[in-house]
């Protein structure tokens, strides 16, 4: 899995430290000052601890982006090591602030993560489908992560390049073509059942 961070994302990981950092330095230096004048020794011990909580908060909060960011980035490289409908292992996860998304840049398809205050990943919703049309019946709508851990574990198998066999001919594979139209004409197969064995079948010829 490819991973690409946004500039929001680096904005927000970098923005309040340097804010913090910068409020800490200035009240440091005004402690000094105050500390150092006969007569202001309360106010620049005041503006210590002051600058030391917001020197705590500010790194307190850096911390809090980068965990938050590397549970996400970890999680997602686990559900999404395939794509639940194509198999491909070319996905792309984009950290952004907010929500971040995966994308499979073999067939398309693309989702939205809920994840928690650090990180955990909560939902996973369907936001485009691949090109095939794949479970139109779940998009928009949230999903928990086995959904797709299970889609995707039960897809591995279907979705791996089907050799040629010597063993059947183009004639065979034709005649079990034709007797699948009639099963899914007779109201035997589902749409979906249909479309994945014929895609089977014609990878074989």
């Amino acid at each position: 899995m490819n991973v690409e961070k946004t500039s929001g994302y680096y904005l927000a990981w970098l923005s309040i430290p340097a804010i913090t950092l910068v409020m800490a330095i200035f009240s440091f230096y005004w402690a000094s000052v105050g500390l150092t004048t006969p007569g202001a020794e309360d106010y620049g011990n005041r503006l210590f601890w002051i600058a030391s909580i917001v020197l705590i908060m500010g790194i307190a909060y850096f911390s809090w982006i980068w965990l938050r960011g590397l549970n996400v980035e970890n999680s997602a490289k686990e559900i999404f090591e395939t794509c639940p409908f194509c198999g491909s292992p070319n996905t792309k996860l984009i950290i952004s602030t907010g929500k971040e998304t995966v994308e499979c840049l073999n067939c398309g398809a693309k989702w939205t993560i809920d994840y928690s205050l650090f990180g955990k990943i909560e939902s996973i919703t369907l936001i485009a489908p691949d090109r095939e049309g794949e479970r139109k019946n779940v998009l928009g709508i949230k999903k928990p992560v086995e959904f797709w851990i299970n889609l995707k574990n039960e897809n591995l198998p279907t979705k791996s390049p089907v050799q040629k066999s010597t063993d059947v001919s183009d004639e065979d594979i034709e005649a079990k073509l034709r007797k699948l139209k009639k099963l899914y004409d007779d109201g035997l197969l589902t749409e979906e059942e249909y479309q994945m064995k014929k895609k089977e079948l014609l990878k074989m010829l």
